[in-house]
């Protein structure tokens, strides 16, 4: 069973709830869970008993640009968003590309990318993902990309397609290398403004909390300084993991 969870505090999360009840989905293989609190501070997700969750949701920015993104929770820092500090959670790398392959066939004037791993929820077994429509209100309340969004969630999830798995290293907040890259299905992804906080400890869980398994990493080399690269092959090479 996997769980599709929405906020009741969420205006874009509440219009893909309208969308996802009127849809004539297996419910032998889908569950809706509809949340009190703020999306990142959910509660008792084990207890579900879901395989994973996708996390429907607004995305904000202040650049307001209309896009749909898709992304991976935890905090390479301070955890000013939920969950805590220095903690990634675990994760699914093919069902949220196989999502987000179907979010790139869009034709509304929407931009469609990966975002880097950020905010919580960071401390649950199940394994999570975040699929958001933003930047603005005027997004969060527009019924078309609602409606165009749950049926990638949809879709993608009867996909059975299978990729090559990989954590990302580098460049900015929407991972433009990592967003380009349609064959490699991303887990976590640790961006230049986040490197200095990479330790070893948190490289192996970019690794170890990718439920489906990670076969290489992938580093943007112009995103990132020299000491950065220095310490992310050195860990990368003690475990044995190609890049």
């Amino acid at each position: 069973m996997i769980g599709m969870v929405v906020s009741e505090q969420d205006i874009a999360g509440k219009n893909m709830l309208n969308s996802f009840e009127t849809r004539d989905y297996d419910n032998s293989k889908y569950e809706l869970k509809v949340i009190p609190q703020d999306i990142i501070y959910p509660e008792k997700i084990d207890d579900w008993g879901f395989e994973f969750c996708v996390f429907a949701s607004r995305h904000r920015s202040r650049a307001g640009t209309p896009s749909l993104t898709v992304h991976s929770t935890g905090n390479f820092g301070k955890a000013d968003y939920g969950g805590e500090e220095r903690t990634l959670q675990n994760t699914l790398a093919n069902a949220k590309h196989n999502i987000y392959q179907e979010l790139r066939e869009c034709s509304l004037d929407y931009e469609v990318t990966l975002e880097v791993t950020h905010h919580g929820p960071t401390n649950f077994e199940t394994p999570l993902f975040f699929v958001e429509i933003g930047s603005s209100e005027t997004q969060w309340r527009d019924e078309e990309a609602a409606e165009f969004v749950v049926d990638c969630i949809l879709s993608g999830l009867q996909s059975k397609k299978k990729h090559q798995t990989a954590i990302g290293f580098g460049g900015g907040h929407y991972a433009p290398k990592f967003s380009e890259m349609e064959s490699v299905a991303f887990s976590h992804i640790c961006p230049k403004y986040a490197a200095d906080d990479l330790t070893e400890d948190l490289i192996k869980q970019m690794i170890d909390k990718t439920a489906d398994g990670v076969d290489f990493a992938v580093l943007d080399e112009k995103g990132l300084k020299g000491r950065h690269k220095v310490l992310i092959k050195r860990v990368l090479d003690g475990l044995e993991l190609e890049y």
